[in-house]
């Protein structure tokens, strides 16, 4: 009876102690976790990513500087900028929106650039520059050939370059038949076609569209 009393007694103490020790711990705080997008896989540089290119791995808020993507949307279409691999977390330094060495500022996805040497009767007394809009119209060489006027309108101007290389605007009088004076158009596919076909065969006479 004696020794069944110590060994409660015993049981008693240690879980007193076991008690002691626990309401005794230093609290340990609460850490608030964010999901940051990382590569789901090895990604070559130059690839566009996909939904099926990343996944998300959480990480203590404020672990990472403010550039770091959280949301699936803000990457999604970006351009890897080195080769990637799986488990890099991403941030504005490892993407990007256009190829590197691409620089046609302002064009959508798909645009067909194209650089044609502007006539000096296109100048038009007009201030020609980047986003101004024109229509082209490809007529027959030839009066006898008896074929319609093919016309590309509303096309925009991504850019002049006016005799002497240097980018701007066309101004009044500074276009001159020796000067070959390049225009950069913005086409779809099927413009640039036409107007391939058009340099070859017929004349191109530009009028240059009035803004409101």
């Amino acid at each position: 009876m004696k020794r069944t009393k110590q060994i409660a007694l015993a049981i008693m103490i240690t879980a007193c102690v076991l008690l002691l020790v626990w309401m005794c711990r230093p609290a340990r705080a609460d850490i608030d976790y964010t999901r940051y997008v990382a590569a789901a896989r090895s990604i070559d540089a130059g690839k566009r990513l996909e939904a099926e290119d990343i996944v998300f791995i959480e990480m203590p808020t404020g672990s990472l500087p403010a550039d770091y993507y959280t949301s699936p949307d803000q990457v999604i279409g970006l351009i890897a900028a080195i080769d990637l691999s799986e488990g890099d977390l991403l941030g504005s330094n490892l993407l990007q929106t256009r190829p590197q060495g691409l620089n046609y500022p302002f064009q959508t996805a798909g645009t067909r650039l194209m650089t044609i040497e502007l006539p000096a009767g296109s100048a038009n007394g007009y201030w020609l520059a980047s986003g101004s809009k024109v229509d082209i119209d490809m007529i027959a060489r030839s009066a006898d050939e008896e074929q319609p006027v093919i016309s590309l309108e509303n096309i925009e101007v991504a850019a002049v370059l006016p005799a002497g290389g240097i980018g701007g605007t066309v101004e009044p009088g500074t276009v001159t038949g020796s000067g070959r004076s390049l225009i950069c158009l913005a086409l779809s596919r099927a413009e640039a076609l036409q107007l391939a076909d058009g340099l070859a065969n017929r004349q191109i006479c530009l009028s240059v569209i009035c803004p409101d």
